[in-house]
């Protein structure tokens, strides 16, 4: 008998031993499924978290860039405003400065014909020198040039002249300005 009680209680030790496996099992087998699900539901709240987290920051840069860039605006906008206040300051300023210079410019001309019709109209000829190719009087505007010997010939007949040389074959050389002031002088242009 002994030795049936101790084949039973080997038998019930083997069945308690397969039943605590089993327990074992289906307990390791929920803890499994219930850290798995535990895992994928942290996973979907943490992913949930990190949209959420990136959209905001999304706004964020997307307001941040909104701002700078309106800011940049309304300084570009103050920037090219001034300029062009200054432009056209500076233009006005012009407009002026070319408006006087007009006004001067019409006040020495009338002032210049009164002169001219005041001169004497007809000062002597021997005063006035004489053009030695065209024989005509060298009267203002006319410019005179002289020769290295001191000759004298009028603008219009100088291109004319053969080689740039006076009847004396010497060059000529330049404006002879002291006549031209002399015969300014003898008109009264002055």
């Amino acid at each position: 008998m002994e030795q049936t009680m101790e084949e039973g209680k080997n038998t019930l030790e083997g069945e308690h031993q397969q039943e605590l496996n089993s327990i074992m099992a289906r307990h390791l087998a929920d803890m499994e499924q219930t850290m798995e699900e535990g895992k994928n539901t942290l996973e979907g709240e943490h992913q949930q978290e990190l949209n959420s987290i990136m959209a905001r920051h999304l706004a964020d840069m997307e307001q941040t860039m909104e701002e700078g860039k309106n800011t940049l605006e309304g300084e570009h906008q103050q920037e090219l405003n001034s300029i062009m206040a200054r432009h056209l300051a500076e233009n006005n300023l012009y407009e002026n400065y070319c408006t006087e210079k007009k006004s001067q410019k019409e006040i020495l001309q009338a002032e210049l014909q009164q002169r001219l019709q005041a001169a004497q109209p007809n000062p002597p000829a021997s005063l006035i020198p004489e053009c030695p190719i065209c024989m005509e009087s060298m009267r203002p505007p006319l410019q005179i040039f002289t020769c290295s010997n001191g000759h004298l010939i009028c603008s219009i007949c100088r291109p004319r002249v053969n080689m740039n040389k006076c009847h004396c074959e010497a060059l000529y050389v330049g404006r002879a300005t002291a006549m031209e002031q002399m015969v300014r002088q003898i008109l009264g242009m002055m």
